[in-house]
């Protein structure tokens, strides 16, 4: 440390290193020949003799009169006297001539120089950076905002800038603000430092729940000048003035390191909270939105890693792909004893996911209205503005604007909210989902409805099955949506076999609570258009999930509509809903649908089968994801024919009961927005 020093002042007399390395060897030895020197520093001969001369010119080596010359190194006090001496004589001379090169100047200078070009400029060494700092305090008018750590406070308050704020704050009314870390380390100085800047600075303390080991430091006047701290802080560089800083009068790059300071400030905390949550250990509760998405996310990840207990996650149906990526890391670490439930709109395109994650977590469905939220073991609590937490090049822009509180009391209560949504929301199956149910036989026939798997089979639905579609050529959602169009201009048909209909209809899977007191069914909801061949007409078609000669499948087991429709019970021959028609008056009963989501509702109870009765209730599928186009025959087992083209989406399912409502996801649903075609009568 101390030959540091000395290697420092030397530098600052004007030696260079290799000047000053011979200096030292000398002081430490005595007086020694050229070739004595060369031989134990290892360097040329030559150069040491040169590096010699070169130090005698400067009065900081003298030369024995013996032969072979000997070099004897000269005081260290008198060199540091001489080099006082010299700067002072240098300073009195610039001071005597001030006003004769202010003269010339002006006879020179043909212009002003403009003070407000934007510049850069590199300062180094603590005194000239302080001083600088000092200049920029006498200069300001309205702010002067700074943010360093605790040994940068103390050092600044060495070299006289609170002494110049304290001459400040008495000439006007001006807002000085000082932002430091708090630590146990620095607790006391921390604690004096405060006695010393009130009443005259609003002193505060960055928050210790934004999680920052490091931060910007500087110190910013009006807006208008910065100095912004470049190089590491550490107690060495504060020591012997190797801080490095930039200074700018660039108003864009301090606009936005002011409001990165602002955004510092306002998540800030006060000393005294500071202090007493490092004495007590208990955090101080905290509500912030913070901007930062570096922070947020540095903050995410570390509380995560260190949960114990639960986790609580609700999120989008594209924001499950990006937990199951974060979970599966965290697995690798974490014992099997912590608890994982998240919750999230479950559709065709997660469905995957979420039984992945079934594998080591609980997943339930919910509708996609809620904020994204993580609660991580009753003690911190995100929520995102990006809820969807959508996978992105930049996966901390998901971070952006996130609200973080550790406040118990209300993390409580968002917990109670979210355990009662668990405790009626459905764990998605993976054993009869729409996708199970319309399974692929590829055995049988070909498809076209490209992707579209849900659409591929009716295996468990006991009434008809699939065969190949008429057409052949492949369709587009345009040509189903204009074949509709055309068909309102056109007359109806009178004709009983075959005969046109033009419809929108969906079917929802249901997997119910218990409290409902229902197997699962299946609902298929019809709203046929009035230009079809027999008019306007509003069905249901019920199934229950039920045990049958050929296994266990949808058994179709009542119908409800609002006209007498003897031709659909015939359909249907030969099950339960054959002689199960409820014939409802449209104020009753009725379907009916809007944009992408299909509605229907019902005033009355419909016995079902055997003990079963479904209340009056009412249910929804709303449509998502991309628009599905195909085409397929239905062969019902009465000897009904439907030939079919349709434009259709996966739909998310809600349930509306008398005890509770019911959300299912967007496997279990299907909305056939445009469903037209010809139905042939055996």
């Amino acid at each position: 440390m101390g030959r540091e020093s000395i290697e420092t002042a030397l530098k600052n007399f004007g030696l260079t290193e290799k000047e000053g390395e011979v200096y030292l060897f000398l002081a430490k030895l005595g007086p020694q020949k050229t070739g004595q020197i060369a031989k134990q520093l290892n360097k040329n001969k030559g150069l040491i003799y040169r590096i010699l001369k070169s130090l005698q010119k400067k009065g900081l080596v003298e030369a024995t009169l013996e032969a072979p010359t000997r070099y004897t190194p000269v005081p260290f006090e008198k060199v540091i006297d001489s080099y006082i001496k010299t700067k002072r004589e240098e300073a009195s001379i610039i001071e005597e001539s001030k006003n004769n090169l202010l003269f010339d100047w002006n006879e020179i200078s043909q212009t002003e120089l403009d003070s407000s070009i934007e510049k850069f400029s590199v300062i180094e060494g603590n005194k000239k950076i302080f001083q600088r700092i000092t200049q920029m305090v006498n200069g300001t008018n309205n702010r002067f905002s700074i943010t360093l750590t605790l040994s940068e406070l103390l050092r600044a308050e060495q070299f006289g800038v609170f002494d110049s704020v304290q001459e400040q704050v008495m000439k006007s009314q001006i807002q000085f603000q000082v932002l430091t870390k708090i630590s146990k380390e620095n607790l006391k100085s921390i604690k004096l430092l405060k006695t010393k800047l009130n009443p005259v600075f609003e002193f505060r303390g960055i928050n210790p729940s934004l999680g920052l080991s490091k931060f910007s430091r500087m110190a910013i006047r009006d807006g208008e000048e910065m100095v912004l701290f470049l190089s590491e802080k550490n107690e060495v560089s504060l020591k012997y003035g190797k801080e490095v800083c930039l200074y700018t009068n660039c108003k864009s790059i301090n606009n936005a390191l002011l409001n990165a300071f602002d955004d510092l400030w306002k998540e800030s905390i006060t000393i005294e909270e500071g202090v007493m949550q490092i004495e007590t250990g208990k955090p101080i509760p905290q509500m912030l939105l913070i901007k930062d998405s570096k922070i947020v996310k540095r903050k995410f990840d570390e509380v995560l890693g260190h949960s114990q207990k639960e986790i609580f996650i609700v999120t989008s149906s594209d924001g499950l792909g990006r937990f199951k990526d974060w979970l599966l890391r965290l697995r690798k670490t974490k014992n099997h004893a912590l608890s994982i439930k998240i919750m999230a709109p479950i559709v065709e395109r997660n469905l995957e996911v979420s039984q992945e994650l079934l594998e080591f977590c609980e997943v339930k469905h919910i509708p996609s209205s809620y904020i994204g939220t993580v609660i991580i073991d009753g003690k911190h609590l995100f929520q995102f503005k990006h809820s969807s937490l959508v996978a992105t090049s930049d996966s901390e822009q998901i971070f952006i604007n996130t609200f973080y509180t550790n406040d118990v009391e209300y993390i409580e209560k968002t917990w109670n909210m979210f355990n009662d949504l668990w405790k009626k929301a459905p764990t998605p199956s993976s054993d009869y989902t729409i996708n199970k149910i319309f399974e692929p036989n590829k055995s049988q026939f070909e498809f076209e409805a490209s992707d579209f798997t849900p659409l591929l089979n009716f295996r468990k639905v006991i009434t008809f099955s699939i065969e190949n579609p008429d057409e052949s050529q492949q369709l587009t959602e345009k040509d189903v949506i204009n074949r509709l169009l055309r068909a309102k201009t056109g007359n109806k048909s009178t004709s009983k076999e075959p005969f046109n209909f033009f419809a929108s209809t969906a079917q929802a899977i249901i997997h119910p609570p218990t409290q409902f007191g229902l197997p699962d069914l299946m609902l298929h909801a019809f709203h046929v258009d009035e230009h079809s061949a027999h008019g306007a007409k509003n069905s249901l078609v019920i199934f229950l999930w039920l045990q049958t000669p050929s296994g266990y499948g949808f058994v179709p087991v009542a119908l409800v509509g609002n006209t007498s429709q003897e031709k659909l019970t015939k359909v249907f021959a030969g099950t339960p809903a054959q002689y199960n028609f409820h014939l409802l008056r449209s104020d009753r009963f009725y379907v009916r649908i809007h944009g992408n989501t299909l509605f229907s509702g019902w005033t009355e109870n419909i016995p079902l089968f055997q003990k079963y009765v479904l209340p009056p209730s009412c249910f929804s599928v709303e449509g998502s994801g991309k628009v599905k186009t195909g085409s397929m025959e239905l062969v019902y087992r009465s000897g009904f024919k439907a030939s079919i083209q349709f434009n259709a989406l996966e739909g998310l399912v809600t349930f509306y009961h008398p005890t509770s409502k019911y959300s299912g996801p967007g496997s279990d649903g299907i909305l056939f927005r445009e469903y037209i075609g010809k139905r042939y009568i055996p």
